[in-house]
């Protein structure tokens, strides 16, 4: 039987010396409430812990004259008391914490957000080119769940169970198939594991959130029920169940995939033999490196490409050199996007030189990844 089930915000805990012994009671705030942050148009849901920030994504650019904003929070009494902000500079990939605090940064707005209360509207922010944003606490959810309708066109997989949080659907899935699922469609976006492995063992669960599309306030609903779609199945041999145009969009990623790492990974591996002098300079070289390498699939590579997608799925040939020719680009930024993540975390602990270590780990494990496609597609 499918079923929904609420969950409220949980707290993070404070460090605090040994010697201290100490216990922090959360306000009722926490418990019962979420944020709500509209920036123009774009409307989000947020949790808190006892205090912290949000940082403008844009601080990953380096452009000195564009602005930014900062939110800091911190619990009080009845409320949140929030500290908008306003910086300029140039912040590095790779910076520290401590580094990020030493950009210049202007108090715009603080403001004590109460349950109950209207939206408190930012709209100096204007001044310095950017969206106003209006904050208030909104509640989190009840116990109702909200209805769907719920639509599969596949045989093997089954949906068991839905929970519904502030900003998304939880659900839970099982394989019903004797074979490995490698990837599921569901609600308009595909589910993958990492070539070389499987998605959903037959027999196993997993489960898949569905994130809740925002919309402006006081915009209604929209007409009707929303619709949880299970829309294909792709098994570890490529065969399928469900949408074929999904399929053929996810097995030509795959193959877009490897055309990408077979030109990347080698260039990582020859800067690891002969690398940098710090690992900062390392990983900017890296950086360099792999955005200069030509991803674009060779007339060979579109010619077995289309011979294979025309045995297994109904796609012209065009469409299969234009997928090919995204997805061998996009390999590049995952492995990227995946190593800016990581190697910032280790620079900033207390064991740097743990970079080198992890890096070498990486160019195996894509290595192994790439390998795995290659036996996918019997390269």
């Amino acid at each position: 039987m499918v079923h929904a089930a609420a969950v409220l915000i949980s707290v993070a805990a404070f460090l605090v010396p040994q010697d201290v012994r100490a216990r922090r009671v959360p306000p009722p705030v926490f418990e019962d409430y979420v944020l709500e942050l509209r920036r123009g148009s774009e409307l989000n849901y947020l949790r808190f812990t006892g205090h912290g920030s949000f940082w403008d994504n844009r601080l990953q650019l380096d452009d000195p004259n564009q602005p930014a904003t900062r939110i800091r929070y911190f619990a009080e009494e009845d409320g949140i008391r929030f500290q908008i902000l306003v910086f300029r500079g140039v912040v590095d990939r790779f910076a520290t914490e401590s580094q990020r605090e030493q950009v210049p940064q202007e108090l715009v707005a603080e403001f004590i957000c109460r349950p109950g209360e209207p939206p408190v509207e930012v709209s100096r922010l204007w001044a310095f080119g950017l969206s106003e944003l209006a904050l208030r606490l909104v509640p989190a959810l009840s116990e109702e769940v909200t209805p769907f309708r719920y639509d599969n066109l596949t045989n093997s997989v089954q949906l068991v169970e839905v929970e519904e949080f502030q900003d998304r659907l939880a659900l839970r899935l099982t394989n019903n198939s004797e074979k490995g699922l490698i990837a599921v469609g569901i609600s308009g976006s595909t589910r993958s594991s990492f070539p070389g492995s499987v998605l959903l063992a037959p027999g196993a669960e997993m489960e898949a959130p569905i994130h809740k599309k925002p919309r402006p306030s006081g915009e209604p609903p929209p007409v009707g029920l929303p619709t949880i779609q299970i829309s294909c199945a792709v098994f570890e041999d490529y065969t399928f169940e469900g949408d074929p145009n999904e399929a053929a969009q996810f097995a030509l990623r795959r193959w877009g995939n490897l055309i990408g790492l077979r030109k990347i990974l080698p260039v990582f591996e020859e800067l690891l033999k002969n690398p940098e002098p710090d690992a900062v300079a390392t990983l900017e070289a890296l950086f360099g490196r792999i955005q200069a390498v030509d991803t674009t699939p060779s007339a060979r590579d579109n010619g077995q490409a289309v011979q294979f997608f025309s045995r297994h799925f109904s796609i012209s040939p065009p469409e299969v050199a234009d997928r090919l020719f995204g997805a061998a680009a996009s390999s590049r930024r995952f492995l990227l996007d995946e190593i800016n993540w990581n190697a910032r975390r280790i620079l900033e602990s207390e064991r740097p030189e743990g970079i080198w270590d992890y890096l070498q780990r990486t160019l195996e494990r894509w290595q192994s990844r790439l390998q795995a496609l290659r036996e996918d597609f019997g390269e």
